[in-house]
């Protein structure tokens, strides 16, 4: 079986006046797993998501994810949508 590690960075910016805290963040499966940053994000700074898709064992075609990230922001949680093609 073909193992097929995707990474990608999702950047993002504070724009809160407080520093941003990203307490957790939990995929709809196991075979997506999200990197949260371990140090507060200060006001105007940016960080990074970084999330781990492995596509072992998917069948080709379409594919859709999500990952939901909890923060000390009012608009939390927030859920990030993952979407791609499996080709074989």
């Amino acid at each position: 079986m073909k193992k097929n590690l995707i990474s990608y960075d999702f950047k993002f910016k504070n724009t809160g006046k407080e520093p941003l805290i990203i307490k957790d963040a939990l995929a709809t499966c196991g075979c997506t797993v999200p990197e949260i940053p371990k140090e507060p994000i200060l006001p105007g700074a940016e960080g990074i998501l970084k999330v781990v898709f492995n596509s072992a064992g998917k069948p080709a075609g379409p594919l859709r994810k999500q990952v939901t990230v909890s923060s000390n922001a009012l608009n939390s949680p927030v859920a990030i949508q993952l979407l791609g093609t499996i080709k074989e």
